[in-house]
């Protein structure tokens, strides 16, 4: 069972022998799981306990060996393109554990200051990897977390109009995820918030809405 995959903080050197039988090990994971959730859109409805388990395994594995996943990127891709229908799931541990992933995956786009020196010890990099994501599907991604019921309160904590009381009782994983996009990548989020706004109709959000929202908001990334 994918629930009973465990976080291991393996060394370099076992990462690298193991390194083709894990990659082996989540691709049949991947393959099997992901042909069965592209049957239909009901797929993620009907299977929403797999749907938990298999993000959790993938969140996790993005945790503990970032570079073996990395290494493997249109692997990395399919899981992303296959998360965005269960952002909207009505299952909370299931959208959790996507929201995780999700949120895990965004938080690799820091940019890492590299040291110098023969004592300098580096952290990998993986910000090239999470943009070429994010140029496939980032904005279906922005667009689904657009779409959520608690986007208003997530544009709202961004432009100071909620108390901290109502953003506590929104998902926290769906804030984290917005707020990576915000702090790594801010003209990516602005435009692709932008795009998302732009594409409510109005009778839903006026023009004038739209405006403010995104007035404020690139206010507040040039602070």
């Amino acid at each position: 069972e994918y629930g009973c995959y465990q976080k291991s903080a393996l060394s370099p050197r076992l990462t690298s022998s193991c390194r083709s039988v894990i990659l082996h090990i989540l691709s049949v994971f991947c393959d099997s799981t992901l042909t069965l959730l592209s049957t239909s859109p009901e797929a993620y409805v009907q299977n929403p306990n797999l749907v938990e388990d298999f993000y959790d395994l993938c969140g996790r594995s993005l945790q503990s060996i970032p570079n073996v996943l990395f290494a493997a990127s249109d692997m990395v891709l399919r899981i992303t393109q296959a998360a965005l229908p269960a952002i909207q799931l009505q299952h909370r541990e299931a959208n959790n554990s996507v929201m995780r992933f999700l949120e895990t995956l965004v938080m690799y786009g820091n940019e890492v200051e590299q040291e110098e020196g023969e004592l300098a010890v580096n952290v990998p990099s993986y910000r090239p990897q999470v943009q070429s994501v994010l140029q496939v599907c980032g904005q279906e991604l922005v667009n689904q977390l657009v779409r959520l019921r608690v986007w208003c309160h997530v544009i709202a904590g961004l432009i100071g109009g909620l108390p901290e009381s109502r953003l506590r009782d929104s998902n926290v994983s769906v804030i984290s995820v917005l707020y990576n996009l915000f702090d790594y990548f801010h003209d990516f989020f602005l435009q692709t918030v932008a795009n998302a706004i732009n594409a409510i109709p109005e009778r839903v959000l006026s023009a004038k809405e739209k405006e403010a929202f995104m007035t404020v908001g690139e206010a507040a990334v040039g602070d």
